[in-house]
């Protein structure tokens, strides 16, 4: 039967990958919830801990790109848009 590897240890319980992942979610968390100041420091907690996953990943570049490009607004109302996207509200 072959063994498999092991990671982390008692001190160190996650191998890196899992820390890096959680702050590349962090990252989309930060985005999606609005706040674009505390995105970019999770981005570079990911890309500390863990470079080689961080740069490939689509959903840092993702992130990153709209992090780059200006803040869209919607040229009519919110109630509008919901209604003609005929949501109940």
């Amino acid at each position: 039967m072959e063994r498999l590897p092991v990671f982390g240890s008692l001190s160190n319980p996650m191998p890196r990958p899992r820390p890096g992942h959680h702050y590349i979610d962090l990252t989309r968390a930060h985005l999606l919830h609005g706040d674009r100041d505390a995105s970019p420091t999770a981005s570079q907690q990911a890309h500390r801990i863990t470079s080689q996953q961080t740069r490939p990943h689509p959903m840092v570049r993702d992130t990153t790109a709209v992090l780059v490009s200006p803040p869209r607004r919607f040229s009519s109302d919110p109630a509008s848009y919901a209604g003609w996207l005929r949501l109940n509200h």
